[in-house]
């Protein structure tokens, strides 16, 4: 995914599967909206908040230039382009959404 990445120019928020590894999800963004949804024994990726919201209440945001691997289990992403020292990580949940009222239009 990261070298097709290197070939992408423009906005954009991809998903992509592999027959292989049906149980993982590589997701990446740029200039367009991704959020992470943590929920229990399911990672969830949508275009907002609300596309999440029946399934959790847990959300982390990509920021450009991100991209995440999605399990059941975790999480991890990394920033796209030449992986930085540490390699990837993860990140602590970065928004707990009460109820769709709580967001504002």
């Amino acid at each position: 995914m990261r070298q097709a990445l290197g070939q992408v120019r423009g906005a954009y928020a991809l998903a992509a599967i592999c027959r292989r590894e049906p149980g993982r999800i590589v997701i990446a963004k740029s200039a367009s909206p991704l959020v992470i949804g943590i929920g229990e024994g399911e990672t969830l990726c949508g275009s907002d908040i609300p596309a999440l919201l029946g399934s959790t209440r847990e959300m982390i945001f990509l920021e450009d230039g991100e991209m995440a691997e999605l399990t059941a289990e975790r999480a991890p992403w990394q920033r796209n382009g030449p992986p930085r020292r540490g390699g990837r990580r993860s990140r602590d949940v970065l928004l707990t959404v009460a109820d769709q009222r709580s967001i504002r239009p």
